[in-house]
């Protein structure tokens, strides 16, 4: 089992968990009052989302906590969100999941600095100090596009993206009315 810590409440995942565990924990924790994050024990994929069979599919735990609290989701298109910005730590507490909107979610996930974009994404190949260092250069012309291309190893094309702006615009957090 490994220990992690979230606000001073150690907890463990249970990595060799009988799968007839899982939907039962879930379960029991409909209706609980409790406001503190609640850590699924059980193992969990390396995003730091449990994950679950849940009727004839796999799913994220905490989506299917949100289906056994809070009802089917309005529609295919939303995704069940956490209030309280652990998400990625495995939170599966009921008062801190709802329904939203992809937008919706991507905001809360900006208001909490959670949200995997710029070089924080895992498949990002440049640092905001590269994307600086490209439109430097490429506003200075002292190299033309493809030789900053080949120097960061990215095509012509992501470096006139970058540009003029339409990729990797500086990150900033959305506002939330």
């Amino acid at each position: 089992m490994a220990a992690k810590s979230l606000s001073g409440i150690n907890h463990t995942r249970n990595q060799g968990a009988h799968y007839g565990m899982l939907l039962p924990f879930l379960r029991s924790l409909v209706g609980t009052t409790t406001q503190t994050c609640i850590i699924w024990p059980f193992s969990a994929a390396p995003d730091g989302y449990g994950r679950i069979r849940f009727g004839n599919r796999r799913m994220t735990a905490h989506r299917a906590m949100c289906i056994l609290a809070h009802g089917e989701p309005p529609t295919s298109k939303y995704e069940s969100a956490h209030s309280c910005g652990h998400g990625h730590l495995g939170c599966v507490n009921p008062n801190h999941l709802s329904w939203k909107t992809r937008k919706e979610n991507d905001m809360d996930k900006d208001m909490h600095g959670t949200r995997l974009c710029g070089d924080r994404h895992p498949s990002s190949a440049l640092t905001e100090t590269d994307v600086e260092e490209i439109r430097e250069l490429a506003k200075t012309r002292r190299m033309t596009q493809r030789a900053i291309a080949k120097r960061f190893g990215i095509t012509q094309g992501h470096v006139s993206n970058i540009k003029r702006r339409l990729r990797r615009a500086p990150y900033q957090i959305a506002e939330v009315s």
